[in-house]
């Protein structure tokens, strides 16, 4: 094939799987007690089923039952479990361990965690050890216990309540499974195919997203390392051929739809989706299913069909059939308030995908929505999706996050959660740090806490809250532990917005390790910057109202501050995007801070200049400000000595203040009479808000 024809090929119609774990959460549970999968079983968090298997869903146990319904609905057959919950006590136990021993399954998880994020199985740590072996170790310490302690564990463990006052429920455990199952499919993949032939993007902790076409679209490569013919045979025969009334892929070898490429790619991409399949299979009994198709919105409404552990394939001259089909809900970022709106659009009646493409325009949809949105409903509802499968490789989480919903609780009763939130937090932060060489410049507490405007503390009178302090540099694990849990008790001290029923801790911020020595070093190294240097005074910032969970800004940089502030079309954007928007995450705030503490900064120095250009000259000719202005415009420096950069900082910064200098507008010139320069550029104003 061409060069010319393979782009064009690549660009028109693309090969893209999604793999998606069945029952995640509880398919873990089966894996790590040695059950049998046909054993119906359902995972709790509290009274509330998180999670439910096949064989539990055909008693009609469905997410959200309590135990004692799964009890009467399944006749007692069904086993339930509980999450992980990490409790005060076993904090305070840990604390007083050594710290190689102490919060160990929050520890390994924290590792696999960047392992999955990092996507490699080569990444060598920086104290030298093979991350890669020590994921397997992690793995095998939970998942790969001999069969006499999983049946002691299943029998203490199952139908077993608990509580939320017990402590937090932790998800470190399925973390963990995520990222060795990620490490084998990448292991499947550079084996089988190639390390340039796949794209692949994590999701979520349950699926992978893999875009395969130049792999598929290249007959001359085997569309598997291994076990080929085998696979093919397999792949075909227990491949859901959706829309067609042929029962299978195998159904149609032979016929003319093998004379078109692009069928014959797809095809080739049941084949990869296979091969993924057994490997992981094969090597820790996971069972995934799939779907095969031209992008990633079909290929994940594809993997539905074929559901539990197998997959199916969406040919395009089915996709108008597939939209008919699908509910709005059921499409990804269509679940929430986007596709409530453009169901408010249509009859009552009308709730299906193609339901839009028949009966709204594209102007309709960019009244109700806008535009940018309103184009990609418009796409969607079409069977068309051009978003790029992205490569998750050396991708770091942005935050490290703990949270813990309680009852009404007063200051003296969030110090067990303080406590526990802060201990996770911090062991979870040491070990990204080791992995890593970075640590974070801040924590942000999130509260919720209610105005008693209700009269009762009801819900809709909880009103979310967040405030921002340094994290703890001491060199002693237990020293930041204890200043973590000290600033966050006197933070909330001095709000006294209580009572509290929610507090969450976020690591963020993250800044690079300057050295590769030891983490205690880092930990204890003083801070030369002096916008970092203002955050160790801990100001607390507040941030508006939300109710959901937070993410994380983007570590800041050099260069942050000079950009503007974020649009409000952005921020309309992001409201009309129907993927989770972080709770306490602004942009015009964010970006206001980071200006705010360079304004800070600059402010100082600026006070200092003028005050020494009231004593010397500093031009030939004219008044001193002037003439430095002059002399530093040519040389091409900023007013501070800086470069062209830090005037774009500078000017943002003037333009938040209203456009003007400020102070800077009345300086005088060393001999005491007024700047005659006032209406030149070479005036401080003018420069101050120079383009």
């Amino acid at each position: 094939m061409s060069t010319s024809r393979q782009r064009k090929r690549i660009r028109d119609g693309r090969i893209i799987l999604l793999l998606d774990l069945d029952c995640f959460y509880a398919q873990c549970e089966t894996i790590r007690l040695g059950l049998d999968h046909s054993v119906p079983l359902c995972l709790l968090q509290w009274n509330s089923a998180l999670a439910v298997n096949y064989p539990a869903r055909a008693f009609g146990i469905k997410r959200g039952d309590g135990i004692d319904e799964i009890g009467k609905k399944s006749k007692g057959q069904c086993v339930a479990l509980h999450l992980p919950v990490i409790s005060v006590d076993d904090i305070a136990k840990s604390s007083t361990n050594d710290e190689q021993s102490a919060q160990a399954e929050v520890g390994a998880a924290a590792e696999a965690e960047t392992e999955a994020a990092q996507g490699s199985t080569d990444i060598t740590s920086n104290d030298g050890g093979d991350s890669s072996a020590d994921l397997v170790q992690s793995y095998n310490a939970v998942y790969n216990l001999p069969q006499h302690v999983r049946s002691e564990l299943f029998q203490n463990e199952r139908n077993v309540m608990r509580y939320p006052h017990e402590g937090k429920a932790s998800l470190e455990r399925y973390r963990l499974a995520s990222a060795r199952i990620f490490s084998i499919i990448t292991e499947a993949l550079l084996a089988n195919i190639g390390k340039n032939n796949f794209v692949l993007e994590r999701a979520s902790i349950d699926e992978i997203f893999l875009d395969v076409t130049e792999h598929c679209y290249d007959p001359e490569r085997p569309a598997w390392g291994t076990n080929l013919e085998e696979l093919t045979e397999t792949a075909h025969a227990y491949t859901v051929l959706y829309g067609s009334t042929e029962k299978n892929v195998a159904s149609i070898s032979g016929k003319s739809e093998d004379v078109d490429e692009e069928a014959v790619a797809l095809r080739r991409g049941c084949i990869v989706a296979r091969g993924v399949r057994k490997a992981v299979h094969d090597a820790l009994s996971f069972t995934l299913s799939a779907g095969i198709s031209i992008n990633k919105t079909v290929a994940k409404l594809g993997a539905s069909y074929g559901k539990p552990d197998g997959q199916a394939v969406v040919y395009p001259r089915s996709i108008p059939q597939l939209m008919n089909e699908t509910p709005i809900r059921k499409v990804r970022n269509m679940g929430g308030k986007v596709g409530r709106q453009v169901k408010a659009l249509m009859p009552d009646d009308e709730d299906k995908m193609g339901s839009i493409a028949r009966l709204l325009s594209l102007p309709e949809l960019s009244h109700k929505l806008g535009r940018e949105t309103a184009k990609r409903v418009f796409d969607v509802a079409r069977g068309i999706d051009n978003e790029p499968v992205l490569e998750t490789k050396g991708a770091l989480t942005k935050s490290i996050t703990a949270f813990k919903s309680f009852g009404a609780t007063y200051l003296d009763g969030l110090d067990k959660w303080t406590t526990l939130l802060a201990s996770d937090i911090v062991a979870r932060v040491e070990l990204d740090s080791k992995r890593n060489g970075r640590h974070p410049r801040s924590c942000n507490i999130q509260y919720t806490y209610s105005d008693g405007g209700g009269g009762g503390g009801g819900r809709s009178d909880r009103i979310s809250r967040s405030a921002r302090i340094a994290f703890p540099k001491a060199s002693d694990r237990r020293q930041r532990l204890e200043q973590l849990i000290a600033k966050v008790k006197e933070t909330l001290a001095k709000k006294d917005t209580f009572p509290v029923y929610r507090l969450g801790l976020s690591a963020i911020d993250f800044e690079a390790q300057s050295s590769t020595g030891a983490i205690d070093a880092f930990f204890s190294k003083q801070v030369a910057s002096p916008n970092t240097g203002r955050q160790q005074e801990a100001q607390v910032n507040d941030e508006k109202d939300s109710s959901t969970a937070p993410v994380s800004p983007p570590a800041a940089t050099a260069a942050t501050a000079s950009h503007s502030l974020t649009s409000s079309s952005s921020v309309q954007d992001m409201a009309n995007n129907d993927h989770d928007v972080p709770s306490c995450y602004d942009p015009d705030l964010e970006y206001a801070r980071k200006l705010q503490a360079s304004y800070d900064k600059e402010e100082a120095m600026l006070s200092t200049l003028l005050d020494r250009s009231s004593k010397h000259h500093f031009g030939s000719t004219g008044s001193g400000g002037s003439g430095r202005q002059r002399s530093n415009k040519k040389s091409g420096q900023s007013f501070f000595g800086g470069n062209n950069g830090t005037t774009t900082t500078r000017n943002s910064i003037s333009k938040r203040r209203g456009g003007g200098g400020g102070s800077s507008s009345s300086t005088t010139s060393s001999s005491g009479g007024q700047n005659k320069g006032s209406n030149k550029k070479g005036k401080i104003d003018s420069f101050f808000i120079k383009k």
